[in-house]
């Protein structure tokens, strides 16, 4: 079931992002969303929303990298489907502070997210 959900998640642009959520994810799988975050929690060793939202944050890092003008973090959160930016950016800081916790200061936290919380890459 893992590898399915990693095709999805592949599958989603940045323009797509706003799709990344359990609901949508366990409905294109045709499952249940409680089941499938049962499962995907004990595989990954965190919540499938945290999970996502890390994601989320390493495609938005990709297109802000690939983007020649600087992006504002309102437009990030509304790519990410956020409605407040100011709660898309607690989050994002949040993410951040766990890393540097976790001594990635010299590595390139947004890439090493993914790899970091699923431990299976």
């Amino acid at each position: 079931m893992f590898e399915r959900v990693e095709d999805y998640i592949q599958s989603c642009g940045v323009d797509d992002l706003k799709k990344l959520t359990v609901v949508n994810i366990a409905k294109e799988l045709k499952v249940s969303r409680f089941l499938l975050s049962r499962i995907l929690k004990r595989k990954l060793g965190t919540g499938l929303r945290e999970y996502l939202f890390g994601i989320i944050v390493n495609k938005l890092s990709e297109w802000e990298n690939s983007n020649s003008k600087t992006i504002s973090m309102e437009l990030l959160a509304e790519k990410a489907g956020y409605s407040s930016d100011k709660y898309f950016y607690k989050r994002y800081q949040s993410i951040l502070r766990e890393l540097n916790r976790n001594d990635f200061e010299d590595k390139s936290l947004i890439e090493e997210f993914p790899r970091k919380i699923e431990g299976i890459k």
